[in-house]
């Protein structure tokens, strides 16, 4: 009976746990503030703070971050909690961006949705949209609500966020 089993060695089953987490039904006060949880949690942001409140102008931010560097960098968020987003969708918050005071003030636009942006279309818009920003020295970043690289992605790694949003 003290004897290890002459088998063979029996294999763990495979259970993958959900790569998703619910930002879908979060209101949108509560996505906007996730966001600023994990834009607080970047490296080299050293001050952020939501911009503006419901019914002020907000130039196409919601939310605006400093980053550490000589000079100091301005990061703008612009936070969507949608079902769904489109290329014209995609068109329009750059515009807005563009249109308002920070784009003066800032070198990276970061476009937060929760939902996902891997269709074609979308990829395709995108790059359209970073291209046109990188003529004017600007970045594109994009959160989504997919798996890769999206939200979800990013709060691997932080689970008291997660846990604060979405429970155990």
């Amino acid at each position: 009976l003290q004897e290890p089993p002459t088998g063979p060695e029996p294999k763990p089953p495979v259970e993958t746990r959900e790569q998703f987490l619910p930002l879908g039904e979060l209101s949108w006060q509560d996505f906007e503030r996730l966001i600023l949880r994990l834009v607080r949690r970047e490296d080299k942001i050293v001050d952020c703070s939501v911009y503006g409140t419901p019914g002020q102008s907000q130039d196409g931010i919601d939310i605006l971050a400093v980053r550490s560097g000589q000079p100091a960098l301005r990061v703008c968020y612009q936070c969507k909690k949608v079902s769904s987003f489109d290329a014209e969708d995609v068109v329009s918050a750059v515009d807005k961006f563009l249109s308002g005071k920070w784009s003066e003030n800032t070198d990276e636009f970061v476009l937060c949705i929760s939902a996902s942006l891997e269709n074609t279309k979308l990829q395709d818009a995108l790059e359209r949209q970073r291209r046109r920003l990188e003529e004017r020295n600007f970045t594109l970043s994009v959160w989504d609500g997919s798996a890769a690289g999206g939200i979800c992605e990013r709060l691997k790694i932080h689970h008291d966020i997660v846990d604060d949003f979405f429970g155990r």
